[in-house]
């Protein structure tokens, strides 16, 4: 067996000229990129999908869409043409098409991930979801509205730690990083080094040690209901900046039109985002309904620290989220993303397998590394149908 390429389904390995460079490009959380130069007076069509399968011929290692095509002669005036391609891992379907989804309570990762492909299009191949049991994770309630499909993962990646992959057979899924070790057996020691090649240098900035998030844009029209379990006196409502309280209901009735946050029996306390039952009042017995009309005012800000000194500060904006508890996931999970000072590693391999999200230990006295390293990117050189190279990316923990 021999490397293969298909382009709509067809096989078309001999219209790759070899004489020019063929390579890979595998990224997480990103868009994998396959170039090519086609033989002379072939063009194949624009959004055709493309597999390149791995030495062995029937392993696909990279699936998409053939995005860009530039056509030239080999010389002024010349006759025949060269067309080289670029391709996209499918991935970049989720850029087409956006999603609106709801959750009054609070879903699972499973929930949401089923909900997203169920409303992709359907001409998209379609997409379908990993067998991967992911309701044991569970997320604070949100909304998505008109959100974009792939911006909506990656949200998903900043409040989870995992990250999307799309498999050349177009399976999506959300892996944990490091779940997978890289190739070479044993890692890269002294005594066995597995590689042609290593590098690194530290990362060019210091660890980020609170992440600040300003959240939401402009009025939001909110009705927020509370139900009285017989003993809580005291109730949050979900964002701590008001324009004003409209009205407030129990049980349906009208009870205060609190023009200064205060009723006669409830107080309204905006800097802690509760509205309170007075003490000395009768305790609302079990089943008492209490609605809140509101107004918010945005942005917010939610905020994720380590505690860690000397503080190191990264404020960012995100206009699309209303809600606190999810602001806080995605604060929390850019910290842990954002919280290390990795040194990056630079590999030239002749092993097959690399992939992103890979594990590797490294352990080279010489070059003063020891540690567990995360497989970040794989560029992949195709020589010849038997002779690949790799150049990989990975950071220290």
């Amino acid at each position: 067996m021999a490397a293969k390429v298909t382009i709509a389904t067809f096989d078309h390995t001999l219209d790759l000229d070899a004489a020019w460079p063929i390579t890979i490009s595998l990224v997480p959380n990103g868009r994998s990129r396959f170039t090519f130069h086609c033989v002379p007076n072939y063009t194949p069509a624009r959004f055709a999908e493309v597999v390149c399968y791995a030495k062995d011929g029937t392993t696909p290692i990279f699936g998409g869409l053939l995005l860009q095509r530039h056509v030239e002669g080999f010389g002024f005036g010349s006759v025949p043409s060269v067309c080289e391609v670029e391709c996209v891992d499918f991935s970049a379907y989720l850029d087409w098409c956006f999603v609106t989804l709801t959750y009054t309570t609070d879903p699972t990762l499973q929930d949401v991930l089923d909900d997203l492909v169920a409303a992709l299009p359907a001409g998209y191949g379609p997409i379908t979801l990993d067998a991967t049991d992911y309701s044991g994770v569970t997320l604070a309630a949100f909304t998505w509205t008109n959100k974009r499909a792939s911006d909506a993962l990656r949200e998903l990646c900043d409040r989870t730690g995992l990250v999307v992959t799309v498999s050349p057979l177009k399976v999506l899924g959300l892996a944990a990083l490091g779940a997978t070790p890289a190739p070479p057996v044993g890692g890269i020691t002294d005594a066995v080094p597995n590689c042609r090649e290593l590098t690194w240098e530290d990362a060019p900035t210091p660890p980020i040690t609170t992440v600040k998030l300003l959240c939401g844009t402009g009025f939001v029209d909110r009705t927020e209901t509370w139900t009285a379990n017989g003993s809580d006196r005291s109730w949050a409502f979900p964002c701590p900046l008001m324009v004003r309280w409209y009205a407030v209901y129990v049980d349906s009735a009208l009870f205060i039109i609190p023009e200064t946050g205060v009723g006669a029996t409830l107080t309204i306390d905006f800097a802690i985002a509760t509205i309170t039952q007075n003490v000395g009042e009768t305790t609302y017995v079990n089943g008492t309904v209490i609605t809140g009309l509101f107004t918010e005012i945005f942005p917010f800000l939610v905020t994720s620290t380590s505690g860690a000194s000397p503080e190191i500060q990264e404020v960012r904006e995100r206009p699309d989220v209303f809600e606190v508890a999810q602001g806080q996931e995605i604060a929390d999970g850019l910290r842990a993303q954002l919280g290390g000072s990795p040194r990056t590693l630079h590999i030239t391999s002749l092993d097959d397998g690399w992939a992103p999200g890979q594990s590797l230990v490294v352990d080279l006295t010489g070059r003063d590394v020891d540690a567990t390293c995360l497989v970040t990117e794989v560029d992949i050189t195709l020589v010849s149908a038997s002779f690949w190279t790799y150049d990989v990316t990975a950071v220290t923990p």
